[in-house]
């Protein structure tokens, strides 16, 4: 089975599908329109949904007519909260809320291709298992749906694509082993007392604090951290203040730790309180540290990632099918990859000609649609190819 061609004649219709959820992104935890919209879908093709206890992810099931393993495909519904500013002809309809890391695109593709595994069923070995995954730019939706016995039973193999502005449209791409990092949150309070800015000996000022605070965290990575592995900490936000002449009681700080071992992240998350600890008793402070568990990293099964670039190259043409370089993003797909073998690649959605070359999460992003049909080919052949071989 190749499913390029019709893959491509599903062009027009994955176009009606890309668009309608563009033009309509909603907020982690309330993508109400959108699951709807994934459930009507399901109906009109005869695809059997499986009960799943949560507010917006829809999980389903393709039933092959032959026995087999069980494979899983899995996307996500959610957007950001960002203004866009992209050259898209049927940009966002809800104000301050964009598809600006291309769930839309990847929900498309899946879309596609679950309907033409559903096209053939009669044909195909075991199940295929849909994942509809809502929120994960909070990182929270894969484990609630774990919670809510997803992977009750058994799933052999896990596949996922996620667009990537950094490769052409048309190409996808795969990394075995750690190919993405933890992705982690802090948030720390610093308390002092403040006073007015004329006489800060009076005061203990959290900003001056703050200050300091930062540039010893930024400090972590580059004197801490083995300089052979990889980490990221960033402080991505500071609120402190209400005037110019007063030195105020708080100042928070929040940002973000990256990294791709386990035990690098904990050295980070260590001496993030350990700082804090020693501000407290540097500057006669009151330091409070939030430090929630955020995701993994995500580690693709080696074997399977070979086997996934295989079958790409299958319908896609060899060279279409590129070595994925590691990044320092993160995904909550980490969750069902600690408990099932397979792997997150990246989906080509680069136009340099059309002006397609904005990253994830910015206002302008956007894609090449040409990566639509090339996602659900991908998609629908790994799946597949898993069932028809891997016996």
């Amino acid at each position: 089975m190749n499913f390029a061609k019709r893959a491509k004649e599903m062009a027009p219709d994955l176009h009606e599908l890309y668009k309608d959820f563009h033009s309509h992104p909603e907020l982690p935890m309330q993508e109400f329109r959108t699951s709807r919209k994934v459930v009507e879908f399901l109906e009109k093709n005869g695809i059997e949904r499986i009960p799943l206890d949560t507010p917006t992810s829809v999980a389903a099931v393709i039933r092959g007519e032959k026995p087999g393993k069980t494979v899983a495909l899995r996307t996500e519904l959610d957007a950001l909260p960002i203004i866009e500013e992209s050259a898209c002809e049927f940009p966002s309809l809800n104000p301050g809320v964009m598809h600006a890391c291309g769930h839309d695109a990847h929900l498309t593709c899946l879309m596609g291709a679950a309907k033409m595994l559903a096209e053939h069923k009669n044909e195909l070995s075991g199940q295929v298992i849909l994942l509809f995954q809502a929120a994960e730019e909070n990182g929270c939706e894969a484990r609630q749906m774990i919670e809510a016995g997803i992977l009750t039973q058994k799933i052999d193999a896990l596949f996922g694509l996620h667009t990537n502005t950094g490769i052409d449209a048309g190409k996808v791409a795969f990394m075995p082993g750690a190919s993405q990092a933890s992705a982690d949150v802090f948030r720390i309070v610093i308390r002092g007392s403040g006073g007015h800015g004329a006489f800060p000996h009076t005061a203990i000022d959290p900003v001056m604090i703050a200050g300091q605070m930062i540039s010893q965290l930024h400090t972590v990575v580059s004197r801490n951290v083995d300089p052979m592995q990889t980490a990221v900490l960033s402080v991505c936000r500071m609120e402190a203040g209400t005037s110019d002449n007063i030195i105020p009681e708080e100042a928070v700080l929040t940002g973000t730790y990256r990294a791709m071992a386990p035990e690098v992240r904990r050295l980070i998350r260590e001496r993030i309180q350990q700082i804090c600890s020693g501000i407290e008793t540097s500057y006669q402070c009151r330091c409070t540290v939030e430090l929630p568990e955020g995701c993994p990293p995500i580690v693709n099964d080696t074997e399977l990632t070979r086997f996934a670039a295989e079958a790409c190259s299958h319908v896609l043409g060899e060279e279409n099918v590129i070595d994925l370089p590691p990044a320092m993003v993160g995904d909550d797909m980490a969750f069902f990859l600690e408990r099932v073998p397979g792997l997150l690649g990246a989906l080509g959605v680069r136009n340099e000609q059309k002006g397609i070359i904005y990253g994830n999460h910015t206002p302008r992003f956007a894609i090449d649609e040409e990566c639509l049909w090339v996602g659900a080919a991908a998609m629908a052949q790994m799946a597949w190819e898993y069932l028809e071989k891997i016996k």
